[in-house]
């Protein structure tokens, strides 16, 4: 019979937490509302009856005391606290530091106002509860952030906006990092998790003028670039059901305790040339037990650092030549950002959706980093050959999947997925489908298939996400590739 407070809880997001848990008549359910009349309206509107609703605003800290008295004299220990309650300005939301060189009084006041309420709001409510949470059996305290308070979020997609909300979503996830730090050896998880682009009443559309709605779109932008499967904001109700499946599944032995991590725990992003060792230690260990690698690297456990190395060397080239792309799934841990996954696509055809990728790797610097990889594979094949390899198997399987007549020679324009690798340890959570995705919404905006060459065993995942069987190749006894086409169809001319 778990035990959860939310603050924030009378709309948004707060009030569909507490509407899916009162769903399951085994929760005890706590809401800590500014109006508890209108809540109480809203919840009986809704048939909800299981939800007790306490008065507190979280800059009030002797109202949240004195809320916590009455819930743990009631509850006794608290099992989830969700610190939702927040402030989203609507001042600056859509503006950025700059604009307020002539109004600094308007851009202070306003910063405050959020420090205030989303800072010393979240410790208040920390400050005030911490007690029935240290009593409780579960022992989990959440806080609602936002990828706006994430420094690499926010460089990597150069956004400027909503400052006071940003810097104020930075504050708390440092608050959650110093908290973590007390009381983690007590058994406490303090976490952060960003529930992504929600509807809300927070930021009305009809109430922007033209040029908050020009920026508006400007970050649209950004954010498709960034996450190719965002779809516009969720609804409270699909984000709340989201962040409540990480609150159930996170645990301190996960290495994220003081941090912060998105809805989905992972996040896509384009590759950088520091993630490739990481990323050929990755492919190494989800490699190991492969069909494919089992016949063409009968040496891999042996011999496991050439092993490792191949996909270090393969990795490097691929990053500067023409037509690849690289995409990584990482999640925050408790000693920084983790690659989970891994995928390389090649953009193939001479369209102009395909020549617009190609263009990425085709300065004349790229050119010669790839002749000096050429150079340095050649040297470190004569005095450092691959002893994990078969030399034979490999020259079979590359005659027999050359791309050009084997599996796709009918689609000259074509998503490929050349390689797709999850982390063994992290398997099963949904990555290798998030990667695959990413490619098959390029596909879908540009009108063209994807192909991909697939084992027995990956065969399967392929398949339920829409993939079809086009062709089989057997390279020795027990070992085929299956070529597989997801099919995108093509819209008809007016």
């Amino acid at each position: 019979m778990p035990s959860y407070v939310v603050t924030g809880a009378s709309k948004g997001l707060g009030y569909a937490f507490v509407k899916q848990l009162a769903s399951d008549p085994a929760n005890t359910v706590v809401g800590i509302v500014r109006d508890i009349a209108a809540t109480e309206k809203k919840l009986k509107e809704d048939g909800i009856k299981n939800v007790k609703v306490y008065k507190a605003d979280i800059t009030d800290l002797p109202a949240l005391k004195t809320a916590a008295a009455d819930i743990q004299a009631t509850v006794g220990g608290i099992d989830y606290l969700i610190a939702n309650a927040a402030f989203v300005s609507g001042v600056t939301s859509l503006r950025n530091l700059s604009d307020f060189t002539e109004s600094p009084e308007v851009l202070h006041k306003d910063l405050m106002d959020s420090f205030s309420i989303n800072v010393v709001g979240l410790v208040n409510t920390v400050n005030a509860f911490i007690g029935g949470v240290r009593k409780g059996q579960i022992k989990k305290v959440i806080a609602i952030t936002s990828g706006m308070g994430d420094i690499g979020f926010v460089n990597e997609l150069e956004l400027d906006i909503a400052p006071s909300y940003a810097i104020s979503k930075a504050g708390v996830n440092m608050a959650l990092a110093k908290y973590s730090a007390i009381y983690k050896q007590e058994g406490i998880l303090f976490l952060g998790i960003c529930p992504g682009s929600v509807n809300t009443d927070a930021l009305n559309a009809s109430n922007l003028d033209e040029e908050d709605l020009k920026r508006l779109q400007v970050v649209g932008a950004k954010t498709i670039a960034y996450s190719p499967h965002f779809k516009g904001p969720a609804s409270a109700e699909d984000a709340a059901k989201r962040v409540l499946a990480i609150v159930e599944k996170s645990k301190l032995e996960d290495g994220k305790a003081g941090t912060a991590v998105s809805q989905t725990g992972v996040r896509l992003r384009p590759a950088r040339a520091q993630d490739l060792p990481d990323i050929a230690g990755l492919i190494a260990q989800a490699m190991l037990e492969d069909e494919l690698y089992t016949w063409l690297c009968p040496g891999r456990y042996e011999h496991y650092a050439d092993f490792r190395n191949a996909f270090l060397r393969r990795l490097k080239k691929r990053f500067v030549t023409v037509g690849y792309v690289m995409v990584v799934a990482v999640e925050h841990s408790g000693d920084g950002e983790k690659i989970r996954g891994y995928s390389v696509w090649e953009r193939l055809g001479a369209g102009a959706d395909a020549e617009q990728w190609q263009r990425k790797n085709n300065g004349w610097w790229h050119a010669l980093e790839r002749t000096l990889l050429d150079i340095e594979d050649r040297y470190l094949s004569l005095v450092s050959p691959d002893r994990s390899v078969d030399s034979s198997s490999l020259q079979h399987y590359r005659k027999t999947t050359a791309v050009a007549t084997f599996p796709f020679p009918a689609f000259p324009e074509l998503w490929y997925l050349g390689q797709l690798a999850v982390d063994p340890a992290h398997q099963r959570r949904g990555i290798g489908r998030q990667l695959v995705e990413w490619g098959l919404q390029q596909a879908q905006r540009e009108h063209v298939c994807v192909g991909l060459e697939a084992g027995s065993k990956g065969a399967g995942l392929y398949e339920k996400i829409g993939f079809q069987l086009v062709n089989t190749k057997e390279l020795t006894q027990g070992v085929t590739i299956r070529a597989m086409l997801y099919t995108i169809s093509v819209p008809m001319a007016a």
